[in-house]
């Protein structure tokens, strides 16, 4: 794992002020005490991430995370459960590594699996709710 100067020289000055903010923030952090679907992923990398959904009907009407990891898998974390709530089951089936990325602003190379462990964690959740 490299050091987050080494990681930030990578991006543009206001990504890395973006995801300092996002994990700050840690919007949608914790463990809920109810919650409907429960999907968990894990990295080669040894990070996992669980993703908690509410839902009511076929809408997501919350989300919420929790990891052991990286400051890159929290900022995925959070944007993942932001871009999944008021979706539909369906809608936030859709949603890829990308889009996380894309929401993001961008990542180094060498950390996109925590955007990938994050959208795997999405869909075991949605998964696990549809059984």
């Amino acid at each position: 794992m490299k050091e987050f100067k080494e990681f930030a020289e990578e991006l543009p000055k206001e990504v890395v002020k973006r995801i300092v903010k996002l994990w700050l923030e840690r919007k949608n952090f914790g463990k809920p005490s109810n919650y409907d679907a429960y999907g968990k992923s894990s990295g080669s990398c040894g990070e996992s991430i669980e993703i908690f959904l509410k839902v009511n009907g076929d809408k997501i009407e919350d989300a919420k995370f929790f990891t052991n990891g990286c400051v890159t898998i929290v900022v995925c974390g959070s944007v993942v459960t932001e871009l999944v709530k008021n979706k539909s089951l369906e809608e936030a089936m859709k949603i890829r590594s990308i889009d996380i990325v894309d929401e993001i602003g961008g990542l180094p190379e060498d950390e996109l699996h925590c955007a990938i462990i994050a959208e795997n964690a999405l869909k075991e959740a949605i998964k696990s709710y549809s059984k």
